[in-house]
C-alpha cells in the first residue's frame, strides 16, 4: 500500500522519522511524505506549491487558498491507500484529508503524538487512532474537544513509536549526580516563573555534580541562562538534541506540568514537578497521575531543593509507582510501538 505521512508540524517527524516507525513501515508499505519543512528522507517527499506552503499546518486560511489546496489534495490522494496524521484534525489540511478519505474510500489514521491531544479537537472521526495506553484510550472515550465520546472501535493501543529509541538505553556508572530540567512551554509568564522556581530552588547545587537543561524551542536557553546567573555561580549543561542523551545519565528529573515526567518514569528516575500556580491539577490528562504518590511536588525554592536531595538520596523510594504510571500511561515500554502501528495499518 502507499501511505501518505502528514508531516505538518515537527513534532510529526520526530515520531515517524527520529524513530524505527518508517523502517517498520516501508517493509511492507510505500511510504510518502507530505511535507513543507527541510528535512532529509530516502523516501519520496511531496510538497504544497510554493505559494500554499505556509498554510499546511494553519486553521483559518483565506477561501481562494483553500479551493487551490482541496484541489492539490484530490490529485495525491488518487494513488494514496491509507493517510497518517499526527496532530489534531481540526488543522485545516488534517480535516480536509479525513473527509476526503472517506469520500474517495480511502483510509485515514491518527497517530496521537502528544499526551493531551484528546483536548485538541477531532471535527470528523478517522477510521482509526493509535493511541499510547489506556489512560489515553479513556480520555478520548471520555471526550474529545468539540467532538464529543469518541467511538471505542476505533481506538486501538499502540504505543507511541517516537519511544521506540529510548528502550535499550544503557545507564552507565558515575560518580557524580546528574539533574535533568526540562520544562514544558504554556506562555511566556509561567516559563519564567518556572525557571525562577527551578533554578532558585537548585542555588545550593553544585560541581562536581551536574545540571542539564533541556530547554522547550518555544523557550531557549537565554531565559535559563539568566535565571542561573541570578541564583548560582556554577554554568549547566545544554541539550538541543534528543532527550536520549538525559535518560541516560538522569538521576533526578525536575519538569513541570509536562508528559517528561511520565517519560522519565519509564527508567524509573525520581520526578520532582515544579509547578508554581498549579497547573497540572487543571490538565485533564494528568488526572491519573495526580493520584499516584509517584512524583514529588514543589511549589516554593525550598521544595524543590528538599525534593531533589530526597530523591537523590532515596532513588528506589516511589519506584513501584512509577512503574504502574508507566504501564498505565504507555501499553508497554518494549521498544515495539512501531511494530504495532505498521500491524494495525495492515489491517485496514
Amino acid at each position: 500500500m502507499k501511505i501518505l505521512l502528514n508531516c505538518d508540524v515537527d513534532w510529526a517527524w520526530r515520531m515517524w522519522g527520529e524513530s524505527p516507525f518508517l523502517d517498520e513501515l516501508s517493509k511492507q508499505h510505500e511510504p510518502i511524505i507530505f511535507c513543507d519543512k527541510n528535512i532529509k528522507t530516502e523516501y519520496t517527499k511531496i510538497s504544497l506549491p510554493t505559494d500554499l506552503r505556509k498554510y499546511h499546518h494553519k486553521h483559518d486560511i483565506p477561501d481562494d487558498k483553500k479551493k487551490d489546496i482541496l484541489e492539490f489534495l484530490k490529485k495525491i490522494l488518487k494513488e494514496i491507500d491509507v493517510v497518517l496524521l499526527a496532530s489534531a484534525g481540526e488543522r485545516f489540511v488534517n480535516l480536509e484529508l479525513i473527509k476526503l478519505c472517506k469520500e474517495m474510500g480511502k483510509k485515514s489514521v491518527f497517530m496521537v503524538e502528544g499526551l493531551n491531544n484528546a483536548d485538541y479537537g477531532i471535527p470528523v472521526w478517522p477510521d482509526k487512532i493509535f493511541v499510547w495506553g489506556k489512560v489515553m484510550r479513556d480520555l478520548f472515550i471520555e471526550n474529545v474537544k468539540n467532538t464529543g465520546s469518541c467511538p471505542p472501535d476505533i481506538l486501538e493501543i499502540t504505543g507511541q513509536p517516537r519511544f521506540d529509541n529510548f528502550y535499550e538505553i544503557a545507564r552507565p556508572r558515575k560518580a557524580y549526580k546528574v539533574v535533568m530540567v526540562a520544562p514544558p512551554f504554556y506562555s511566556s509568564s509561567y516559563a519564567e516563573e518556572t525557571a525562577d522556581l527551578i533554578m532558585g530552588g537548585l542555588r545550593n547545587f553544585k560541581t562536581p555534580d551536574l545540571l542539564m537543561v533541556h530547554p522547550h524551542p518555544s523557550i531557549g536557553t537565554n531565559l535559563y541562562r539568566d535565571t542561573n546567573k541570578k541564583y548560582r555561580k556554577d554554568g549547566f549543561y545544554v541539550s538541543k538534541g534528543s532527550l536520549r542523551e538525559f535518560w541516560q545519565l538522569a538521576d533526578v528529573c525536575v519538569t513541570s506540568a509536562s508528559t517528561i515526567a511520565i517519560e522519565a518514569m519509564c527508567f524509573d528516575i525520581p520526578v520532582v514537578i515544579a509547578d508554581k500556580r498549579g497547573i497540572i491539577k487543571t490538565q485533564r490528562h494528568f488526572r491519573h497521575l495526580l493520584k499516584s504518590g509517584s512524583y514529588l511536588y514543589a511549589q516554593t525554592h525550598e521544595d524543590v531543593e528538599n525534593a531533589v536531595n530526597w530523591s537523590l538520596q532515596n532513588p528506589q523510594e516511589k519506584s513501584k509507582e512509577r512503574q504502574k504510571m508507566v504501564k498505565d500511561y504507555f501499553c508497554a515500554f518494549d521498544g515495539k510501538s512501531s511494530q504495532r502501528c505498521v500491524r494495525a495499518i495492515k489491517k485496514l
